[in-house]
């Protein structure tokens, strides 16, 4: 994923329903992609225990890569 002119890695979580993708981001927390159809939905997901996803873009849809 590109964000802000970086690129994200991800990776799939695997025994979902829906596919959810993770980025790594050690203790600091994670990006979530939540793809739906043709969009899909960008959220953040802080390290804390108690922490619930925030969501930065929803509705989000592909560009090209130029």
């Amino acid at each position: 994923m590109e964000l802000a002119d970086k690129t994200v890695r991800m990776w799939r979580l695997k025994d979902r329903s829906e596919p959810v993708f993770v980025s790594l981001h050690d203790d600091t927390g994670s990006y979530r992609w939540r793809p739906k159809g043709e969009s899909g939905v960008l959220s953040w997901l802080g390290p804390e225990a108690t922490a619930t996803e925030k969501i930065v873009f929803d509705d989000c849809h592909a560009t090209s890569a130029k």
